[in-house]
């Protein structure tokens, strides 16, 4: 049997034949590579008893190709459903975040290091007290003291504590 190179010499027109067959730009060369998977399969895999070479190789690679033609399809199939079902509307929100992020500046300046260290890792990042302390190499205790303090000029503050308390 001859060697892989002298097989992709003798049957690399068979991709570039499917490349211009199924109307594809091949600008990253992915199609060529999945072309020269289905004729390494072919290599790999032919069984003489049961087909030529050629023949074996041309489906070997028109079905690497087809493969992925298939899955690109889906995927763009996929993101046009989404874009039919997204509205503008849905897009253009950047009023609540300027403002959530507003109030959490306000937030930031009324709470020392510590506290505003519990708030944007319990309260926003959810992380665990315990999870909370060991990055910071303290207490576990001492993290739920953060946070008690910070729920306490936050109630002297605002009355918000009753979204706090339940968390």
């Amino acid at each position: 049997m001859e060697t892989f190179e002298e097989v992709v010499d003798q049957y690399k027109p068979y991709i570039y034949y499917f490349i211009r067959r199924y109307g594809i730009r091949d600008l990253e060369g992915e199609f060529f590579q999945l072309g020269m998977i289905g004729l390494w399969q072919a290599w790999e895999n032919w069984d003489e008893d049961r087909a030529s070479f050629s023949s074996y190789a041309y489906l070997c690679v028109r079905r690497e190709m087809l493969r992925l033609l298939d899955s690109n399809s889906r995927r763009i199939a996929q993101q046009q459903a989404f874009l039919e079902t997204v509205k503008r509307e849905d897009f253009v929100r950047n009023d609540d975040y300027a403002v959530e992020n507003e109030w959490l500046h306000t937030i930031r300046k009324m709470l020392t290091e510590k506290q505003w260290i519990w708030v944007n890792e319990f309260l926003i990042g959810g992380y665990s007290a315990r999870e909370i302390a060991e990055k910071y190499g303290v207490s576990e205790n001492a993290v739920k003291c953060w946070g008690r303090d910070a729920r306490k000029k936050l109630k002297k503050n605002w009355n918000i504590t009753e979204e706090l308390n339940h968390r």
